[in-house]
């Protein structure tokens, strides 16, 4: 199932949901994801001092980072990056590699620039439950999401929750996806910033995406358990 796919479903199931709006400001400028072009938005790199403590997180292959050990696929482009953090990897004329970290709230911005720049309309904010589970991985995504909320805003992009269901165990961590929303929602106020917020709308209804459900990879959900996210 394709991320078009998920998102159709979520918005077809979560549109014959009865649940309070009150929270939620009544519109959006983004009314509808139809029609738009959309991408996903990790945010899971970290760089050793970026605050956050967690390393070079999801660079790292096996603990290590550094010539050998990577789980870099491309490196990615930073010239118009404000902030870099040097490497030990070295560039072929010997100069040192420098990479970012999507903890610093200028490079989500350059990123929500660039989607200005070369049309992409918006973005799904991955949100992942097996990271939000434990306290640095969600300061983490709070964070990044924080940070695009604004950046979304600056740029006029679209930007949605996606719940990544990623190493998601059984119903113990059903409560954890029901709390976090519950958290961006009350907290965050992510979709009560007003009627001409940029959250995506779908319905009348701010747009919430569960990407994952029925990947045959040994997950341990179950489909009792995803239907009790959806009815949520």
């Amino acid at each position: 199932m394709n991320i078009k796919h998920t998102v159709l479903l979520t918005a077809l199931l979560f549109s014959g949901t009865v649940f309070a709006q009150s929270k939620h400001s009544k519109a959006s400028r983004f009314k509808s994801y139809k029609g738009l072009i959309m991408a996903g938005y990790q945010g899971w790199h970290n760089a050793p001092d970026d605050g956050a403590g967690r390393g070079w997180y999801h660079y790292q292959s096996k603990g290590e980072f550094e010539p050998g050990s990577t789980n870099v696929d491309l490196w990615p482009e930073t010239s118009e990056l404000k902030k870099v953090y040097q490497t030990s990897f070295v560039h072929a004329d010997g100069s040192p590699a420098y990479l970012p970290s999507a903890h610093d709230a200028s490079t989500v911005e350059t990123h929500f620039k660039w989607m200005k720049d070369y049309g992409l309309d918006g973005v799904f904010m991955q949100r992942f439950v097996a990271e939000i589970r434990g306290k640095s991985g969600r300061n983490h995504f709070n964070k990044v999401l924080g940070n695009a909320l604004k950046s979304s805003q600056k740029y006029g992009r679209a930007i949605s929750v996606m719940y990544d269901l990623s190493g998601t165990r059984d119903s113990v961590d059903v409560p954890v996806l029901i709390n976090d929303w519950k958290n961006l929602v009350d907290s965050m106020k992510i979709t009560s910033q007003g009627n001409n917020q940029t959250y995506l709308y779908h319905n009348g209804k701010p747009l919430v995406v569960l990407w994952g459900v029925g990947f045959n990879d040994n997950r341990k959900y179950t489909l009792k358990d995803v239907e009790k996210m959806v009815d949520f």
